[in-house]
Order: C-alpha cells, then sequence, then structure tokens
C-alpha cells in the first residue's frame, strides 16, 4: 500500500482542489467519474511532500442524483480519497439522502474494483 494520503478536499465554482501528502515521488493522480479518469487534473507542488490537485469539473458530469469521484493514483490501483455531489430529488433533507450517497460510492468503488480485477486476469493469463 502506498502512503499517499488525500488530507483535504474542497469544491468552489466548478472547480475540485484536493491536498495530497506524499510518501515519495508523486505516482500521478486521477479523479475518476463512472468508471473513468476525467481530463484536465493539474498538479502542482504545495509544500514539502505535499502536491496541490484541482479540476475543473465538466458539465457532463454533473447531474441529478448522487455523483460520485474516487481520486486515485494515475494507474487506479489506489484510492486516495473521494467526494460526492448530490444534487436534485436526492437532496430532499432525510437521512436517506446519506443512504444515495453511500450507495453511490458503493457502486463507484465496486466498478474500479471489477477493472482492477479483469486487468489481474487478463495479466495472469498472459
Amino acid at each position: 500500500m502506498a502512503g499517499e494520503e488525500l488530507i483535504e478536499s474542497r469544491i468552489d465554482a466548478g472547480r475540485w482542489s484536493g491536498l495530497v501528502r506524499l510518501s515519495g515521488p508523486s505516482p500521478g493522480f486521477a479523479v475518476m467519474a463512472g468508471g473513468s479518469a476525467l481530463p484536465g487534473l493539474v498538479e502542482a507542488p504545495a509544500g514539502e511532500g505535499l502536491v496541490r490537485l484541482t479540476l475543473d469539473l465538466p458539465g457532463s458530469v454533473i447531474a441529478e442524483g448522487a455523483q460520485v469521484f474516487l481520486v486515485t493514483q494515475a494507474d487506479g490501483t489506489e484510492i486516495l480519497g473521494r467526494f460526492v455531489l448530490i444534487a436534485g430529488d436526492a437532496v430532499t433533507g432525510d437521512p436517506g439522502s446519506d443512504l444515495v450517497a453511500e450507495v453511490a460510492l458503493l457502486r463507484a468503488e465496486l466498478d474500479l474494483l471489477k477493472a482492477a480485477f479483469r486487468r489481474h486476469c487478463a495479466a495472469t493469463e498472459a
């Protein structure tokens, strides 16, 4: 397991930013939505052992319901953190809203695990 850790995550004016504590050289990062990496992630040094990630969220990923974003290493093998956007009828103020977000998060992580498992199976068959 790598030692990278997402220690801060915020969204402001459609731009997500996160601060990652590094354990060594940067392995590269990705923000995943719907099983694929979003384009435009910018990585910049933010001090000793820290890197700032920023991403302008494309309108195509903002929709009704719960949208889960996973912050991963570039190869998708290590999940460093996550953030969820909930919009529309899913935001009712009732306890079920949290449940919707949790189910969406489980689905996103399951998609990531399925992809990793398929890569592993393909690599061991060769």
